[in-house]
């Protein structure tokens, strides 16, 4: 069973941890964030996948090379090497970038500019691979998950620059 907590308008939100007090966010408290910052995938993880691309590139081209090889064995390192490439890019390219008007959230396809007010409620789930936050807004849904760097903090400077206040469901 999964924990559930939603944020919300007035603006109120969930995002407490289970046996913690939630604790209110307000446009009264200083921001810790000043001026434009970034959140991206944790170092280690993208350094990680790049590392698992390059060996499982380096697999496919020696398993092509070397005589009577199997070629599904080859198609197989091909495509272990398709998919870390491709999720390498995307680490490397996802992000969220707090401004003083907003968040920019980009992906490995698109950058999508959210102002503040269109924020309209955050949820955080606690899952298996880690903590999920779906912000919800008049843009549409933006995710990030405990696998970024600092999430505790981006999720603490939404709530506060967002005007939310965090709630237990």
């Amino acid at each position: 069973m999964t924990n559930h907590q939603a944020v919300e308008p007035a603006r109120s939100a969930v995002g407490a941890s289970p046996g913690r007090a939630a604790r209110p966010f307000g446009r009264a408290q200083r921001s810790r964030v000043d001026g434009a910052r970034t959140y991206r995938t944790c170092l280690w993880l993208r350094v990680a996948v790049a590392l698992a691309a390059v060996f499982w590139v380096a697999m496919a081209v020696a398993l092509l090379r070397a005589p009577g090889t199997p070629r599904t064995a080859a198609l197989g390192a091909a495509l272990f090497a398709g998919f870390f490439v491709a999720s390498s890019i995307l680490y490397a390219r996802s992000s969220i970038t707090l401004t003083r008007d907003g968040i920019v959230a980009a992906s490995a396809l698109r950058r999508r500019p959210v102002p503040f007010e269109d924020i309209l409620h955050i949820v955080v789930r606690e899952g298996l691979g880690g903590r999920v936050y779906a912000v919800f807004t008049r843009r549409g849904l933006i995710q990030f998950t405990s696998l970024s760097a600092r999430h505790r903090e981006l999720f603490e400077t939404l709530l506060e620059r967002a005007a939310l206040t965090p709630r237990t469901v």
